[in-house]
């Protein structure tokens, strides 16, 4: 998503990836717009845009 798209929402603090359990295909992926962090958020900047990831419950923290 290029950092124009969400500059034109005027406020945000950037976006949330997450999976979560639907039906019959079993996951699919999250994209939402974020306005504060979570505790246990982990936060990354790429191309100018921040994405927030749920440490917790990615298991994340243990990449790095």
């Amino acid at each position: 998503m290029q950092k124009s798209f969400l500059d034109s929402r005027g406020s945000g603090l950037g976006l949330r990836l997450g999976v979560k359990t639907t039906g019959c295909s079993g996951l699919a992926y999250v994209l939402e717009f974020v306005d504060g962090l979570n505790p246990g958020d982990e936060m990354f900047e790429d191309n100018g845009v921040n994405i927030i990831i749920d440490g917790k419950k990615s298991g994340i923290s243990r990449w790095y």
